[in-house]
């Protein structure tokens, strides 16, 4: 398996109520198109997430 290296946030996954927050978000590896749901959230850990084209 390849490790991937770059993602894309290619959608997010909207709640059952339309005043609640959304929670989680789709990403997409950009060389495989394998996708995965994870929490937004998780996107601010920096010990896993950096953002930009390191």
């Amino acid at each position: 398996m390849v490790k991937q290296k770059h993602f894309l946030v290619s959608r997010a996954i909207q709640p059952d109520l339309a005043t609640d927050s959304v929670i989680f978000v789709e990403i997409e590896a950009v060389f495989s198109k394998v996708t995965q749901i994870i929490s937004w959230r998780d996107l601010q850990d920096d010990s896993v997430w950096r953002q930009g084209w390191v």
